[in-house]
């Protein structure tokens, strides 16, 4: 997966972080294989995935805002 990020501050309440969170619970964690290919799935490591997580995840916050 591929992610654009950048390193501005962002400023969420944290009812949008919950609901960032909760998107992020339901579908990243859920359901790897519709955000990796089988063989991406197969051969990943933990700290590949979080990075992946922690872009994804920022993604859904940069959204909320």
């Amino acid at each position: 997966m591929t992610t654009e990020t950048n390193s501005l501050p962002m400023t969420v309440t944290l009812e949008q972080l919950a609901q960032a969170f909760e998107a992020w619970e339901n579908g990243y964690r859920a359901e790897p294989s519709k955000f990796l290919t089988a063989e991406e799935c197969a051969t990943a490591e933990v700290s590949t995935l979080s990075a992946d997580r922690a872009a994804y995840f920022h993604e859904l916050l940069s959204r909320a805002t």
